[in-house]
């Protein structure tokens, strides 16, 4: 799936929930620098996103990947919510022997959350993650892989910090020994900018999360501390009183997110590159030459 073609699926998404979510609505433009294999440079691209209470979407793509991704929260009643995910990434992945193939991945995910009292949120959800096999070269595949998440969130709000912490448990369905799942995150807000740390923690693949908002301008950076790579974004943000009025632009101010924006779904759905399975930890499997069996 090229970018061009994944432009009209996002197109449709911003422009069917557009009117879902009007309140501190920005649109996103920003550059991509990725790493995701540990042998291999770095690769350059870019992205554009939206971001409200409501309604989150981005499409960001480099030579080495391209990500459409989308999380709608709907709120049934009040102190309850419920988010929708999806996401699908098209991610080169690397041999041993330096031969490379794109391999597909697809993800979905659900959460419910209540407010507990004015300042304390509590979520429970869950993803499905599902990476299709794809033959690299003459000698080498991807397996094909899937993983589930389930967890449990809470989030309070502390003047201007922001905190929250989960926990969880993945399910692999090639692994014979499933995995426990841990984070915790802070947002801070001072004035008119934002500093941001989410920390997750799957055994091989442990990342650490930072950003920066002020103003107009905006920067994430996301180290995978078990893989050795990175993805980082540095955008620029233009906000709006009505999304559905483009002349109602404005300099975004920093107000304090939901605190049901916080931390665990967005990270599943944005933040976390071949998810629960990173391209490192992707299993390849040596095939003698000629005796190539067909993938499952």
């Amino acid at each position: 799936m090229k970018i061009i073609s994944a432009i009209p699926i996002l197109g449709v998404i911003l422009i069917t929930t557009a009117f879902a979510s009007q309140r501190d609505t920005t649109l996103n433009l920003y550059g991509v620098s990725t790493k995701i294999d540990t042998s291999h440079n770095g690769s350059l691209g870019a992205g554009i996103g939206i971001d409200g209470e409501a309604l989150k979407a981005r499409l960001e793509s480099t030579s080495d990947f391209t990500n459409v991704a989308a999380l709608y929260k709907y709120s049934p009643v009040d102190k309850y919510y419920i988010k929708f995910g999806a996401s699908y990434i098209n991610q080169k992945v690397y041999a041993p022997d330096g031969t490379n193939a794109k391999a597909n991945q697809y993800s979905a995910a659900l959460s419910f959350g209540k407010m507990l009292n004015e300042h304390i949120y509590a979520e429970i959800g869950g993803s499905k993650t599902k990476l299709l096999g794809k033959s690299i070269g003459a000698n080498y595949e991807v397996k094909k892989e899937t993983a589930s998440l389930v967890y449990t969130e809470l989030a309070a709000r502390v003047g201007d910090l922001d905190l929250s912490v989960n926990g969880g448990k993945v399910f692999y369905d090639y692994k014979k020994k499933d995995r426990y799942s841990y984070g915790f995150g802070a947002d801070y807000y001072l004035g008119n900018s934002k500093l941001g740390y989410y920390y997750n923690n799957v055994k091989d693949n442990i990342t650490s999360s930072y950003s920066l908002e002020y103003g107009y301008l905006y920067i994430n950076y996301i180290d995978n501390f078990s893989t050795h790579t990175y993805r980082a974004n540095v955008g620029f943000r233009i906000a709006f009183d009505d999304i559905t009025n483009l002349s109602t632009y404005k300099m975004p101010n920093n107000k304090k997110r939901a605190l049901s924006e916080l931390h665990k779904m967005e990270y599943i759905v944005f933040d976390s590159s071949i998810k629960y399975t990173t391209v490192s930890t992707v299993p390849v499997a040596t095939v003698p030459p000629g005796n190539n069996p067909p993938l499952n």
